[in-house]
């Protein structure tokens, strides 16, 4: 946890110091926890919320900056009381966000669900393909081109990040009681239904 508390601290400096918004300073510590598997003790997340207050409530005293240390201040007190992820606004919202966004742009605004699931169809094979010769970068495309597509299906069929969160999290459960058969050919392992 000490890398962690070092990363935030680093984050916290950057606003200090007038690198860095508060509230990007905000998505950045909100991207940096979500990408860790275990989380952040109330002690580390109060801990790093007070060190930015000792050190930028003096810097920052114009009314817009004060409005943003305001949210700044909101966020991490949600964390301290014990907000949920999911309900909490992300950087995987605002992907996902993004993604659509692009996609209705690109493709156009009507519902096209099911045509896009048909593209990541096509695209899970050269993923398959990429783990097998790729480079490290190449594998990590063909992955941004799965999730993406898959988010751009899920946001087009009306889910938000915290849905996914949601979901995601009671499926673990339901496959956490579920008894599985051996691997096939291929190592994949099914549920006994």
């Amino acid at each position: 946890m000490n890398a962690l508390r070092e990363q935030i601290y680093e984050i916290t400096k950057k606003v200090m110091y007038g690198d860095r918004s508060p509230r990007h300073a905000t998505d950045d510590i909100m991207l940096l926890i979500e990408s860790k598997l275990q989380p952040l003790t109330p002690e580390e997340i109060e801990t790093a919320a007070l060190n930015y207050r000792d050190k930028s409530d003096d810097k920052y005293t114009d009314e817009e900056t004060m409005q943003i240390e305001t949210h700044w201040y909101d966020k991490q007190e949600a964390f301290i009381e014990g907000a949920d992820f999911a309900s909490t606004p992300s950087a995987f919202q605002k992907l996902m966000d993004d993604i659509m966004q692009w996609s209705d742009d690109t493709f156009g605004d009507r519902q096209r669900t099911i045509p896009i699931l048909y593209h990541l169809e096509k695209e899970v094979p050269e993923l398959i393909g990429a783990l097998n010769i790729a480079t490290k970068k190449g594998i990590q495309m063909e992955f941004a081109d799965c999730f993406m597509l898959l988010f751009d299906a899920a946001s087009h069929h009306g889910l938000k990040a915290s849905d996914i969160v949601t979901i995601c999290n009671e499926k673990l459960e339901i496959n956490r009681k579920r008894k599985w058969r051996e691997p096939d050919e291929n190592g994949v392992i099914e549920h006994i239904k």
